[in-house]
């Protein structure tokens, strides 16, 4: 936690780029009601379609006057995605990389690697009646 004088905690939320839903809700809470002196929240949208214009979860996190990022991910695994995450992170100094979607955690998980920022995930939408790989995410 920061202290008076410090520099203040900077949070890369890794959200989704469909809709504004109940993890973006959160993303988009946290951002707007944690003291920005003390946490400078980014918020970061992974883009799985090329060409998919300005991601809800930006244009709304604009709105609260926060800095947004749109990192493209094109298919299951993108390691270009990881490449844009991790030199993101490095060049603006970010300590926490929040995450909040199977994608995300692990994009994340990749990225933070060598940087010193540390990895937070959030499950969102736990499912008593997940398949087999919701249940190993899970």
């Amino acid at each position: 936690m920061s202290k008076a004088g410090d520099a203040p905690i900077r949070v890369l939320q890794l959200g989704g780029p469909l809709a504004v839903l109940g993890a973006e809700r959160w993303i988009l809470a946290l951002g707007q009601h944690l003291d920005r002196d003390r946490c400078q929240t980014v918020v970061g949208v992974v883009q799985d379609l090329p060409g998919g214009g300005q991601p809800p979860l930006c244009e709304q996190a604009a709105r609260l006057d926060l800095p947004t990022a749109v990192f493209e991910a094109p298919g299951r695994l993108s390691f270009a995605a990881v490449g844009q995450i991790r030199a993101f992170v490095r060049r603006e100094r970010i300590d926490i990389v929040h995450t909040h979607f199977y994608k995300t955690d692990l994009l994340g998980a990749l990225a933070v690697r060598g940087t010193g920022a540390r990895l937070l995930t959030t499950p969102h939408g736990w499912n008593v009646n997940a398949g087999l790989a919701l249940q190993i995410y899970e």
